[in-house]
């Protein structure tokens, strides 16, 4: 049983080195079994003798190094369905699979065919044939076909004979022109904005008649008091309104 550890051992160690799977001996998953029930019946005998303890260290080591056997053959059996179903060529090495490893390619390889035609994929694709070229029946209507055809008039096969002058004056039909229509123009919404009067932005120059006392403006704004012919400068409105009150005069400047 030793010798079967050390194998166990050795077998690992080339399936870890190599990305393509390794020869197993035939009936190696039997003899993995037997090999693991031995010994557990070992370790289960005298629990205290020393054949025990080993039994049961060879027991734990085996276990782990055939976990991690399955663990990398696995690996390589799902790879290579999945590579057979996508090229579709009976080239993908299997020889080298177990009769339970087998079983597993072939479910795995049903699944994913399964799949893929469930999406949709051409079965000839998976076959690594092109799909064949349908053929256009007979008598059905293509595109070219179906587009309306135009004739074409070649300018040099058509003389078209000269019409002679009275033949033109006789079918020349009055000149017509058409009445012009005037259509009137949509009002516009043109707001016009009339400038200040003179009176509120010019300043006039005015003689004072009399007296007048201090006043206030419309803006709150004051002038005066004016004393009489005292000339003085004002706003058009002020000057307008003393000129209107007999209160002064407009001035010219000599």
């Amino acid at each position: 049983m030793v010798l079967l550890y050390n194998h166990l051992f050795d077998l690992l160690r080339k399936e870890r080195a190599h990305q393509e799977l390794q020869d197993l001996p035939a009936g190696f998953y039997d003899d993995a079994k037997a090999f693991l029930a031995e010994q557990l019946a070992a370790a289960g005998r005298d629990p205290l003798s020393s054949a025990s303890e080993a039994a049961r260290l060879q027991l734990y080591n085996g276990r782990k190094l055939l976990k991690q056997l399955y663990d990398y053959r696995e690996q390589k059996t799902l790879l290579l369905a999945q590579n057979r179903v996508r090229t579709g060529s009976s080239l993908v090495d299997t020889n080298r699979l177990l009769p339970e490893e087998k079983l597993l390619f072939e479910s795995v390889m049903q699944i994913l065919l399964k799949s893929r035609k469930g999406l949709g994929y051409d079965e000839s694709q998976l076959d690594g044939h092109a799909p064949a070229h349908t053929a256009i029946p007979k008598g059905s209507a293509t595109m070219e076909s179906a587009a309306p055809s135009h004739p074409t008039v070649s300018h040099s096969s058509v003389t078209q004979p000269s019409p002679s002058p009275a033949a033109i004056a006789s079918s020349a039909s009055p000149l017509t022109v058409p009445t012009p229509t005037i259509v009137p123009a949509a009002p516009q919404n043109t707001s016009i904005t009339l400038p200040p009067t003179g009176d509120a932005i010019e300043k006039i120059l005015v003689r004072v008649l009399r007296a007048v006392p201090q006043f206030v403006g419309k803006e709150m704004e004051t002038y005066g008091p004016f004393g009489e012919n005292e000339t003085v400068e004002l706003p058009g409105n002020v000057a307008q309104l003393l000129i209107r009150k007999g209160a002064a005069e407009e001035s010219q400047i000599e």
